[in-house]
């Protein structure tokens, strides 16, 4: 109706000749049509006679009828005498003002919204503030592209998969998503400051809008299909949206409406919005929508407009009506999408470029930027893409943001007020709980969360806590406010309060798989199983005491829990014989609660008031209890479970986690009864815990001075213990430990050194604290003072420490190379040592540091060393082209070889102080072999061994270091084919050297007080003792004790 069809068949002509257009513009002098089918057979007007009914202009028809007619700006009335006036402003097919239209009498009048002008066409409207700019993820960088030509800028490089982006005009701030390593980024817009805003939480962010107006950070996450909110900093986050998405992706905000717009591409696909609070949520298209990547909004106009890989555009009003295509063809794969002014930009997977067209009917296609590597978000960057809004989280007299204590969230006619994890609103509905009440908190791989437990719709909320690879249980302390868990991918036990913030590593070292944990909130102690190293250990709350508990008979410890008011331990053990045990809280009373019927016994709980003990077991799929006497077995739950993980019990409920339903239901814990689905698609779940503030206190005998302990004070069911560091023992008096180990041996692990104690009845490693190390390669003893000096290959220095990391020292940093052996002579106080890259070997005295080489010719690669103070010698290997053991005086004179033949690659040398033998290992022959101190009597002790390396001597033990095996191996000396390992699973196994509590106690320092009457350096040899001289010095003439004071030459 009110349409001319334009004649088909028009020729010399690109446009459609088959198209419609409107009455108005017949016969008006302009042609329309392709041919000027418009402007034929028109009328002629003449006056009206006086008579005449017509309202406007009298005229002739080309069939020579009189008619009437209407000036531009009406329409001719059905009656044809009186004439109508045509509201152009209703036209939205091709809308005669850009943005703003006013209909007036026969004509309209185009007005433009603040920040733009009209431009000359009086149709259109230009932004004011200099000409737009677009900004691209391109994946590996960020860049910002010029519409003049074909130049780019890059804004950030480097990065691994940057997808969506958006920025803060007035705070030159840029936001972009990562989704291959999960964090949302921010910097300035030239490039700098870049940092983290957020990082946890995240598994496929996609989509990323900014609000400008009340400082909020809107993104989608497909992954775990959420829409969050949080400040620009990332301090505050909320969840907007959480259920029924399959796969959100892009996102658009209206500040000025608090609308937040999103679109789903998942099996159902769908743009839907909600209130910037959440409030409101609504589909608003859902039909004829295939997969919708990209979505802007136009504020000019309150339209959206999406681009479908489906190869369109389309644009509808903000509630889905009004719905029109805009184009259509040219587009085999668009992305993103971005608007400014009449025209639409947007990004192309499969042609890789910028392309561009008119917003209102998509003419005017042109490709902007093209061969890029893989473009993804675009935004047009300009003053006037954020235009100004009212605030509704406009701050108050005290500074609150829409007078909230924490996160103002804008909705439908004000404001909302949220609250951070775990907390909760006031019924003032402005403030939030300072502490949380009752939660459940989830540990799940990659990250830890919290969720109301009774609230109406509770949303589980992701804590921020950084570095989490494998997270698999997790306890806390009301009292505190903190929460402890887990991780097994970093073999480390951590903690932090549970708003995410003080986040430390408690337990760093000796761990593997620490799988289990329990707090014991009356002693302020965690306990913890490792299926890694088959123990049971416990630890103060910051972890700087530890003590290990069990370490016999344990297979695949699980789960654990404990019970500090009857003194009690419970744990899983899932091995090859699975278990559920008990013990004191101190490691003693053992006691097998449940031995039959098991498969993989998995999470326990126990009920204080019956004094039961709840365990799920994932291989018969059940959840049962036992009293905690291993009476009353009975099975809770046996049906739909597949396979039970984590579990709590708490008033009168149950609640589990279950790896195969990636659920967490509950159900009443005495019947079973009431069981439903509280948080379900969730992938990942591992254990679970109930916070509150109920958990029982009861008496506390460690709270008096520790109950006297030295070290760590334990509870047990009659009252407590005292426990020391793994390896040292208990004095007589039961309280107080000993200082350390008086047998051990310790070993260089690379980056570390360990020592594992040689007086208890269980040998473990423990790494010990001392300062940062590159490269340990070769290390030994002070037996008079007990600090370990070590060499460190890679930083080229000697260092030297208490075995608390305490006093810590660099011995040698100068004329060092590779320092690939060196030994301690604790009697005459001097080290030893074999430097490789300098063919030398020197020694130095261990109080004033002065230094001289001894051997040095004819050394090829000198490295194992070893000395027999009471004998005077002094022995090295050495695995040059001509390998061989030699042996000098402790002063360096009188050198020989001891062993010539049979050598490969003689690494690691020992002296058998008792036997006054020498052990060496050689790589290349597999053996450890033996000789006198002569080199007589060569015996092979252990034959067949992958790549030995280092080796310590007993009066009845071998100990030594394996490359390959990469582990500490041990031998009887009587019984060679009987060898175990100490410690294994420790690649870069270096030097190991034996402590003993006797060894050279009868020797005295055959130089004495007077150190022999040496000026410098007083030397042990078979005889007595020589004085040397510093490297670079001589004797006075006539002189064998005084050196001169400088070198010969000097003057």
């Amino acid at each position: 109706m009110n349409q001319f069809l334009c004649p088909s068949g028009s020729r010399n002509s690109t446009r459609d000749s088959s198209v419609c257009i409107n009455q108005k513009h017949m016969c008006d002098g302009h042609t329309d049509c392709a041919n000027g089918e418009d402007e034929m057979r028109c009328p002629i007007v003449h006056p009206c006679g006086a008579h005449s009914r017509c309202e406007q202009l009298c005229i002739t028809a080309y069939s020579g009828r009189e008619e009437c007619m209407c000036r531009p700006g009406y329409l001719l009335h059905g009656n044809g005498y009186n004439c109508t006036d045509i509201d152009e402003c209703s036209i939205t097919s091709n809308p005669v003002c850009s943005q703003e239209c006013l209909n007036v009498a026969g004509s309209f009048r185009c007005s433009c919204q603040p920040g733009y002008v009209l431009r000359p066409d009086q149709r259109t409207c230009k932004a004011v503030g200099g000409s737009v700019k677009l900004l691209m993820a391109n994946r590996a960088d960020i860049r910002q592209v010029s519409l003049s030509n074909n130049q780019y800028t890059s804004i950030a490089k480097g990065l691994p998969n940057a997808i969506a982006l958006d920025y803060h005009y007035r705070q030159d701030l840029l936001f972009w998503t990562d989704v291959s390593i999960d964090v949302i980024k921010r910097s300035h817009l030239n490039g700098s400051g870049v940092r983290d805003v957020i990082k946890w939480g995240l598994e496929s962010p996609g989509g990323l809008a900014v609000d400008w107006i009340h400082d909020l950070l809107f993104w989608t996450d497909s992954g775990t299909r959420r829409v969050e909110v949080s400040t620009l900093d990332g301090e505050m986050r909320a969840v907007i949206a959480a259920s029924d998405l399959d796969k959100p992706r892009a996102i658009a905000v209206h500040p000025g409406r608090a609308l937040v717009f999103w679109t789903d591409w998942g099996t159902a696909p769908k743009i839907e919005r909600a209130f910037m609070d959440g409030s409101d949520r609504q589909t608003i298209i859902a039909e004829a929508i295939f997969w919708p990547n990209g979505l802007t909004i136009d504020y000019t106009s309150s339209r959206i407009y999406w681009a479908d890989a489906k190869h369109v555009i389309e644009s509808a009003n903000f509630d889905g009506r009004a719905r029109r295509k805009i184009l259509s063809n040219n587009l085999p794969h668009p992305f993103a999408l971005a608007l400014f002014e009449d025209s639409m930009y947007w990004t192309d997977w499969h042609t890789k470029t910028i392309s561009t067209a008119s917003k209102v009917n998509g003419r005017g296609f042109r490709v902007v930027h093209e061969g890029l590597h893989f473009p993804m978000g675009i935004q047009s960057y300009h003053p006037s893409r954020q235009p100004d809004f009212t605030n509704r989280c406009a701050a108050d007299k005290s500074g609150r943001k829409g007078g909230c204590s924490h996160l103002c969230l804008p909705a439908r006619t004000h404001r909302r007020c949220a609250c951070p994890i775990g907390l909760t609103l006031r019924p003032d509905q402005k403030t939030c709980s300072t502490v949380p009440d009752k939660l459940l908190l989830i540990a799940r791989k990659k990250d830890v969360r919290v969720r109301q437990l009774d609230a109406a719709n509770p949303v589980d909320m992701v804590l921020p806590l950084d570095g989490i690879k494998s997270t698999v249980a997790v306890d806390w302390c009301s009292r505190t406010n903190v929460i402890y868990w887990t991780d097994v991918g970093k073999s480390m036990i951590s903690r932090a309060f549970i708003n995410g913030s003080q986040q430390e590593a408690i337990v760093k070292a000796n761990l593997i798989s620490p799988a289990g944990l329990a707090l014991d909130w009356v002693t302020d102690k965690i306990y913890w199983t490792d299926p890694g190293t088959n123990r049971i250990e416990a630890a103060t709350t910051d972890g700087r005491q530890r003590a290990l508990l069990i370490w016999e008979r344990l297979d695949k410890p699980r789960d654990i829990v404990v019970h500090p008011g009857e003194g009690y331990m419970f744990w899983s053990d899932w091995g090859s014989n699975p278990l559920i045990e008990r013990a004191g809280m101190d490691g003693t009373g053992r006691f097998t609660l449940v031995s039959e019927n098991l498969q993989w016994p998995n999470g326990l709980a126990l009920d204080v008031d019956k004094q039961r003990l709840y365990f799920l077991d994932g291989g018969t799929k059940s959840l049962e209890y036992v009293n905690y006497d291993g009476t009353g077995r009975n099975r809770l739950i046996t049906e739909g479970l597949k396979h039970p993980f984590g579990l709590d019990v708490y008033e009168k409920r149950v609640y589990w986690t279950d790896w195969d339903t990636h659920s967490i239901q509950v159900a009443n814990m005495y019947n079973g009864h009431d069981r439903r689905t509280i948080l379900a698609n969730n992938t990942d779940l591992m254990d679970i815990r109930v916070f509150h503030r109920n958990r029982r206190d009861s008496r506390n005998p460690c709270a008096h001075k520790n109950g006297g302990c030295s070290y760590i004070c334990l509870l047990n069911p009659t009252s407590y213990s005292c426990a020391c560091p793994i390896g040292i023992q208990l004095k007589d008096n039961g309280k107080t430990c000993k200082s350390g180990p008086s047998n051990y041996l310790v070993f260089a692990h690379r980056t570390e050194v360990r020592q594992v104690s040689l007086d208890s009845d269980y040998q473990i490693d423990v790494v010990l604290p001392l300062p940062p190390i590159s490269n340990v390669v070769t290390l030994d003893v002070d037996r008079r003072t007990g600090e370990i000096y070590w060499a460190d290959t890679i930083e080229d220095v000697i260092m030297r420490s208490t075995p608390d990391g305490m006093r810590i020292k660099q011995i040698y940093s100068e004329s060092m190379t590779s320092v690939d052996g060196l030994v301690i002579d604790s009697i005459g106080r001097k080290l030893y040592w074999t430097d490789a890259g300098r063919k030398v070997l020197e020694v130095s005295d261990l109080e004033d540091g002065i230094r001289s080489a001894l051997v040095w010719k004819d050394l090829e690669q000198p490295r194992g060393i070893a000395l027999d103070y009471e004998s005077g010698y002094l022995f090295w290997s050495d695995w040059g082209a001509n390998p061989r053991i030699e042996r000098a005086d402790m002063d360096g004179e009188n050198r020989v070889d001891l062993i010539t033949e049979g050598l490969g690659w003689p690494n690691g040398l020992a002296v058998d102080r008792s036997a006054k033998r020498i052990y060496w290992a050689d790589a290349q022959m597999k053996t450890i072999e033996s000789c006198t101190l002569s080199g007589g009597a060569r015996t092979k002790v252990v034959e067949n061994l992958p790549h030995p390396y280092a080796l310590a001597v007993t009066g009845r033990t071998i100990y030594w270091t394996d490359w390959i095996t990469k582990a500490l191996h041990s031998v009887p000396k009587g019984n060679p084919a009987h060898i175990r390992n100490v410690t294994h699973g420790l690649e870069g196994l270096m030097d190991v050297k034996v402590v003993q509590e006797d060894e050279e106690r009868h020797l005295e320092n055959v130089c004495g007080a007077g150190n022999g009457g040496c000026s410098h350096l007083c030397l042990r040899n078979p005889t007595g003792y020589s004085c040397k001289c510093p490297t670079g010095l001589t004797m006075r003439e006539g002189s064998t004790t005084d050196c001169k004071t400088l070198p010969d030459g000097d003057i």
